[in-house]
């Protein structure tokens, strides 16, 4: 779940999750490294459609011919530097109409309660059954943090959960954070006939509310987040289980993150991967040179 960044950054790691996006080293899992990635492709013919497959390793301005893309959110589309504000102003506005409160206090409480409880959370990553067993604690444990801090009293499971969650699609819908050019890349490829999903950290309803925001939601398919998969974004497995989902072929698909272990895992995944920061500065730059 991501609520200020993507939830899982480069080498499996919580980003920005309604703090200022500092913690990026827990729970770092194995970071692959791959050399002479094939960066051309050959057209390959799928059920009277047209799907490519990688072939060589090409130049950076060499066209990438995949045809189902799936695309990280926060490093990629959205700036958590800009979103971890956004979120401290929302959570600010949102909580004081439900639990009471002042926003200052809710913007203050989100910034100084999340790195104890996120770090009490880290040693126990592991022993999670599902990503659903996860987001449930975390999202309590977020909630009450807040709510001791301030002082107010915290609701019951059920009615904090809710609430959590009317947080969560309050602000995804309302922040503002976007690359720039980003909003316009993905349309660009949408309008060249890209099948577009995400493959992001974040769940799939913070996803729509970005998305909306950004007015790409109708250029995307499937919202992937964990919660879809039920995995969390840390591992290879994250991509095989959203491949199986979509139904693609992993050599068919082509995935765009900002992170090196994230493109790590889809490549043994079986896919491709471009990465942002080394392929290319930016989405629009990406897209610009070598997808369109």
């Amino acid at each position: 779940m991501a609520r200020g960044g993507d939830a899982w950054n480069s080498g499996g790691q919580l980003e920005g999750h309604h703090n200022d996006g500092t913690f990026h080293e827990a729970h770092r899992s194995k970071v692959f490294t791959f050399e002479g990635e094939s960066d051309r492709f050959a057209q390959v013919a799928r059920g009277g459609t047209q799907r490519y497959a990688a072939v060589e390793s090409a130049a950076v301005n060499a066209k990438a011919l995949q045809q189902v893309l799936f695309i990280d959110d926060g490093g990629v589309m959205n700036d958590n530097s800009v979103r971890q504000g956004e979120w401290r102003r929302l959570v600010g506005e949102f909580m004081p109409q439900h639990l009471g409160g002042e926003p200052h206090q809710w913007a203050e409480a989100n910034i100084v309660t999340f790195p104890p409880m996120w770090e009490s959370l880290v040693p126990r990553l592991d022993t999670f059954t599902s990503h659903a067993a996860f987001q449930r604690e975390y999202d309590l444990a977020w909630l009450r943090g807040m709510c001791d801090y301030i002082g107010i009293a915290m609701p019951e499971d059920g009615p904090a959960l809710r609430i959590t969650r009317e947080a969560s699609l309050y602000i995804s819908s309302r922040a503002r954070s976007a690359f720039p050019g980003a909003s316009e890349a993905v349309r660009t490829l949408h309008d060249a006939g890209y099948e577009l999903h995400t493959a992001s950290g974040e769940s799939s309803w913070e996803l729509h509310g970005y998305l909306s925001g950004m007015g790409v939601r109708d250029c995307f398919g499937t919202l992937f987040g964990p919660d879809l998969v039920d995995v969390m974004k840390a591992g290879p497995e994250y991509y095989r289980r959203m491949f199986a989902f979509a139904g693609v072929d992993p050599a068919d698909a082509l995935v765009i993150d900002d992170s090196e272990s994230a493109a790590g895992w889809a490549r043994e995944a079986g896919a491709n991967a471009l990465r942002i920061g080394e392929d290319a500065k930016s989405l629009a730059e990406l897209v610009a040179a070598r997808l369109t």
